[in-house]
């Protein structure tokens, strides 16, 4: 019987510190190595890999958002809301 062969088993491991470098999350890290959907399944592949590879990750979270949060006064009863 044939061994499974992940989508990770393509590439080096430079190649995948690449991934994880270019990304802000693991599901963005999961797109980048050709995983088409996100699911906590994949998340923990990319948690091994981390793990295996003592990959930094201090940059996850980071991600900038689509536009800009604007803080405006609401005019009926003043209150701050953010966008």
């Amino acid at each position: 019987m044939p061994t499974k062969v992940s989508l990770e088993d393509n590439f080096s491991e430079e190649e995948i510190k690449e991934f994880f470098r270019k990304a802000n999350s693991r599901t963005e890290a999961g797109y980048l190595i050709g995983y088409t959907y996100k699911s906590i399944k994949i998340n923990k592949k990319m948690d091994k890999l981390i793990k295996k590879y003592n990959i930094d990750i201090s940059h996850f979270g980071s991600s900038k958002t689509k536009f800009p949060h604007i803080i405006k006064v609401c005019p009926v009863c003043s209150k701050k809301v953010e966008t």
